[in-house]
């Protein structure tokens, strides 16, 4: 059973269970849910168990300063080796079987790599910490700001205000990392402090205030004004209080996670479906989460692998702004530490990339999905324009569906070896292989035309091309712009040659026996999915050539057009293959095998599962 919004896909089993461990453990003594949630803003002290036994125990926490979880997993090896909770193992087997277990021992050992960052610093004053802290008088100050400073939210200068630093940016409070580390290794322009100006103008401000009101001269909040933390359009707080209820309905410790903007029958979203599969296939239905980022359409669910976990954001949070969203898939990277993160056309994650890219991908990798740019009027609006540069440093490789766009990018932005290297093309497996049967009786032909009614289908050519040829009956699929729609349905009533049947899930659904020809006359395109699928299952094609297009259909394989405003072309197309049928059968075929042996599923997966790839391993 799937529910969107806050949940997901469970087990019932996994349920029983953990409620039965929820309730040993919280009856042992040996869970302190205070000291568990110590410097972890995101976790409530009422969740606090439920996060220990999802998720604290495979991070190598403890549930309290009695009970060390690593010293026993490495004491008793054979419970390591059965990947079970320690605690709760200790409770129902060790203290039976005479097993000991021994306190959390604080460390005391500096990392020597910290040490220096910290020590370095300009961020940091050595005799201003000590002077602001006497009861470090005869310690080393960096030490003490690595093991106790930090952790009691002690600034480390003026300039780095610690518990500032935390409040404003929650990606470090996640991590658990020490703030200056952090912010030395990925934090460049960040700010640090509250500045000198604002200081002034909220001292002045609360001053006034106080004057006229005794609560707010009373209020401790305001005691220093350097922890105060700006307020955007929606508290963070919000976004906290959302998280609370997702982290609460994740069931898994996933190691891939996809980011998408919706889920509609489109090729963008066959393409995202087809990733979700293969990473199903590669590392199971549990490992993998599909992250719904801007809409809560699921039209096109039908297409995902039947139990995966999806999250739709839009139904979890519909309150946040699209900053708070951002926000909240940060903490959701942060918290889960996937292996692995695919956005395929999600804005949020595009500027998740762009705005926390370089600390994401100090535990994680991060791969996007580019499609054709899209030609509004002679603007350009794609996530290639807007975000490409600003990501492809931190992005491990950028999957692309064709060349042409690939070495445009290429050179456009004159990408450097070691940057064009990361973009790889990859090419989508077919979904219908079933071959069409030629239609037992021909009288008039009838020609299949199956896409969103969009100007870059060019509609406007395809209603040419209908009144060119009023001896071919055309049957179109598809809807989008309404005045499109209007324009075909007006179409419609005068011409006798012309059918609506409106949308269409896929090819698959499409009635492919009906027909001697498809029509495909889109102004740009990368590869499209539609078309691919119609190629693999035997009909002849009459296409424009755009994008990768050419590389699959020529003269040999069906009938590719260059000119892609000329209704003339396209229908003397269509005229030779009515009338030329047992060649336009024989170029099908070849077209047919030709797709079954450059887009096949194996092709697609193996693109996603080599070495630095989505599906592969760590390197």
């Amino acid at each position: 059973m799937q529910k969107f919004g806050c949940a997901v896909i469970g087990s019932l089993t996994q349920r029983v269970r953990l409620a039965l461990d929820y309730k040993i453990v919280s009856a042992s003594g040996l869970f302190d849910p205070d000291w568990y949630v110590k410097g972890q803003p995101t976790i409530s002290r009422e969740y606090a168990i439920w996060h220990y036994l999802r998720h604290g125990r495979r991070e190598g926490r403890s549930p309290s300063v009695k009970f060390d979880s690593n010293w026993y997993l490495g004491t008793y090896k054979d419970v390591a080796a059965r990947d079970i909770d320690p605690l709760v193992h200790f409770l129902r087997h060790g203290l039976r079987e005479g097993r000991q277990y021994r306190a959390v021992r604080e460390s005391t050992v500096v990392d020597s790599d910290e040490y220096a960052a910290i020590h370095n610093s300009s961020l940091f004053d050595h005799r201003w910490y000590l002077a602001r802290n006497p009861d470090v008088e005869g310690s080393d100050p960096v030490e003490h700001y690595l093991l106790h400073g930090a952790r009691e939210g002690r600034a480390a200068s003026e300039r780095f205000d610690t518990q500032w630093y935390l409040a404003r940016h929650s990606d470090v409070y996640i991590s658990g990392r020490n703030p200056l580390v952090f912010h030395e290794r990925f934090g460049t322009g960040r700010e640090t402090a509250m500045s000198t100006s604002l200081q002034e103008t909220l001292r002045t401000n609360i001053a006034d205030w106080s004057d006229a009101d005794g609560e707010i001269r009373a209020d401790p909040r305001l005691q220093n004004i350097t922890t105060l933390n700006k307020n955007g359009s929606v508290p963070s707080v919000l976004v906290y209080a959302h998280w609370e209820r997702i982290f609460s309905s994740l069931e898994d410790t996933y190691q891939r996670i996809v980011f998408v903007p919706w889920i509609k029958h489109s090729g963008a979203d066959m393409v995202a479906a087809n990733a979700v599969k293969a990473a199903v296939e590669s590392h199971g239905i549990d490992s993998v989460l599909l992250v719904v980022t801007d809409s809560p359409i699921l039209e096109g669910i039908d297409w995902l692998p039947r139990g995966v976990s999806i999250l739709v954001l839009p139904k979890a949070a519909p309150d946040l702004s699209h900053e708070d969203l951002v926000r909240l898939a940060e903490v959701l990277v942060f918290a889960l530490r996937p292996e692995a993160i695919l956005n395929i056309n999600s804005r949020i994650c595009w500027d998740l990339f762009a705005t926390k890219g370089k600390a994401l991908s100090s535990f994680t990798r991060l791969f996007a999905m580019l499609f054709c740019r899209d030609d509004n009027n002679g603007s350009t609006a794609t996530y290639a324009d807007t975000h490409l540069i600003r990501t492809i440093e931190v992005l491990q490789r950028v999957y692309i569906d064709n060349t042409p766009f690939l070495e445009e990018l290429v050179r456009a932005y004159r990408l450097p070896v070691t940057l064009s290297k990361k973009l790889t093309k990859l090419s989508p497996p077919p979904q219908h292989f079933e071959y069409r049967p030629a239609r037992a009786e021909k009288r008039r032909m009838r020609v299949l035309w199956a896409d969103g009614l969009t100007r870059q289908k060019n509609i406007v050519l395809l209603q040419r091309i209908i009144q060119l040829a009023p001896e071919i009956d055309f049957v179109i699929y598809g809807s989008g712009d309404e005045n499109y729609e209007t324009e075909l349905q007006l179409l419609e009533k005068r011409s006798e040659n012309v059918t609506l049947r409106g949308t269409f899930s896929g090819v698959a659904a499409l009635p492919l026996s009906e027909f001697d020809a498809f029509l495909f006359t889109s102004l740009w395109e990368g590869m499209p999915s539609t078309l691919v699928d119609i190629a693999a299952a035997g009909l002849p094609v009459v296409a424009s050539g755009v994008g990768d297009i050419p590389d699959l259909i020529d003269h040999t394989t069906s009938w590719c057009v260059g000119d892609l405003q000329d209704e003339a072309m396209y229908v003397a197309s269509l005229r030779e293959l009515w009338h030329g049928t047992p060649d336009a059968l024989a170029r099908a075929q070849r077209l047919r095998k030709a797709v079954l042996s450059t887009h096949s599923w194996p092709i697609f997966k193996q693109g996603l599962s080599g070495d630095s790839s989505f599906l592969g391993a760590i390197q």
